[in-house]
């Protein structure tokens, strides 16, 4: 399969307050927090066309008390990624409509079989996961070379086959653990 690369639309940021109001109502006894991540949230980055939301609770014990109401709030629940990242709920919001769960045992390739229009991290609140996250978010809004160098690898791999969403991802792994692990010296050195 081919990834989508596109050029930044101004559009994706009304796209996640629009489901940010969403999460919110959904998830309101749990009083998440809330952020715009991903390459969608970055001004001037191409991207996926695939709006990237970052949701925390206030504890581990919290994450498996948001399937229901976010199900309930129309995304479809991915537990098939749990076995590699137990401290991640994660979400998306299909093109097509909902199924309520993307379990381990299913088939269906998300970016392939299936299209979606928002991915939802959540996650605790705080951990080194949220920092990272939002380090990354934050070093590339403010630095024009790293955008550069990061469009231009995204662009790259676009052109190439997949055979899934992750594998795509694998192809930027190296670029994208170095750009963290700077912004979390950066942010580091700021305290």
């Amino acid at each position: 399969m081919k990834v989508s690369v596109v050029s930044y639309d101004p559009g994706w940021t009304c796209r996640f307050e629009a489901e940010r109001a969403v999460i919110t109502a959904a998830l309101h006894p749990l009083a998440p927090a809330i952020g715009h991540i991903g390459s969608t949230s970055v001004p001037g980055l191409a991207a996926k066309p695939i709006v990237d939301i970052l949701v925390g609770v206030g504890a581990e014990g919290n994450l498996d008390e948001t399937v229901g109401p976010m199900t309930t709030a129309g995304f479809t629940y991915v537990s098939a990624f749990e076995r590699a990242w137990p401290a991640r709920r994660f979400f998306v919001r299909l093109q097509e409509g909902a199924f309520p769960e993307i379990g381990a045992g299913s088939s269906l390739v998300i970016g392939r079989d299936v299209h979606s229009l928002t991915h939802i991290h959540l996650i605790v609140h705080g951990t080194p996961d949220w920092i990272r996250d939002l380090a990354f978010r934050d070093r590339l809004r403010s630095d024009a070379a790293l955008r550069t160098a990061y469009t231009a690898l995204k662009l790259e791999l676009s052109a190439q086959e997949w055979p899934d969403m992750n594998a795509y991802n694998t192809g930027k792994d190296a670029f994208v653990k170095a750009a963290e692990a700077e912004a979390l010296r950066r942010l580091e050195r700021k305290r």
